[in-house]
């Protein structure tokens, strides 16, 4: 019981909130370059993810030493996860694709495997081995037993594959299936925003009903400016 609540309360707790912020200011700072099909997930340049190099750090070594002094919790795992998301932060994408392997192949039979194998999966599209996300998202594809909660988050990987290799035809599909499972306002501002951009290419009345709907989402002021461009130049 000891070692179960320091581990969450104290070490795993503090760890995660010093990530979460340090992503959410990330992501605010981000500016999309309009100029080209926008991506489906933000995590920063490089030049942005130096800056929170000092934060991402502080996740690790935290991480670390719960790992080291509460070996008996049941938040090792978590730690493990918690440590690989901070070098994919980093954008240190081999040291982070280890600790997912490691949690995916040690906790197998536990829940956090599909969410180990996702973020596995997202690394590989990141650092650009695109056959081994493939892969993955085959394995997860044949898995009946998937949890449904994770679906949305499938679909989002599925279509950033297909987004980060130029297929835009095959990220249709997935960008189709995300809005349907229930995202976040913001997500579905960005997943109609990216269908426009993609049909402008080739069925405008599709488009401009895409950019459409993203304004109806109320997103960042760029995209909405964006969006109004859009429509504007399809008609």
């Amino acid at each position: 019981f000891y070692h179960n609540t320091t581990a969450r309360f104290n070490g795993y707790y503090n760890a995660l909130t010093k990530y979460e912020e340090a992503v959410k200011d990330i992501r605010k700072a981000h500016k999309d370059d309009f100029s080209t099909v926008i991506p489906l997930e933000v995590f920063g340049s490089q030049a942005a993810a130096a800056n929170f190099y000092p934060q991402f750090d502080i996740v690790i070594k935290k991480s670390s030493a719960v790992i080291q002094d509460h070996d008996i919790s049941k938040w090792i795992d978590n730690s493990f996860l918690l440590i690989g998301k901070a070098y994919f932060m980093k954008k240190e994408y081999f040291e982070a694709i280890e600790s997912f392997q490691y949690v995916y192949t040690r906790w197998k039979r536990e829940p956090i495997a599909d969410e180990a194998l996702l973020w596995l999966i997202r690394s590989y599209i990141e650092s650009g081995q695109y056959a081994k996300a493939q892969g993955g998202i085959d394995v997860i594809t044949n898995n009946k037993n998937f949890p449904k909660e994770l679906r949305a988050e499938f679909h989002t990987l599925r279509a950033s594959l297909y987004l980060s290799q130029k297929r835009w035809d095959q990220a249709v599909q997935p960008l189709l299936q995300l809005l349907e499972a229930g995202v976040s306002r913001n997500t579905e501002a960005r997943a109609h925003f990216i269908l426009g951009q993609i049909y402008a290419m080739t069925n405008p009345r599709l488009a401009g009903e895409q950019f459409k709907k993203s304004l109806k989402k109320r997103p960042v002021y760029e995209m909405q400016f964006q969006s109004r461009m859009q429509i504007a130049r399809l008609y």
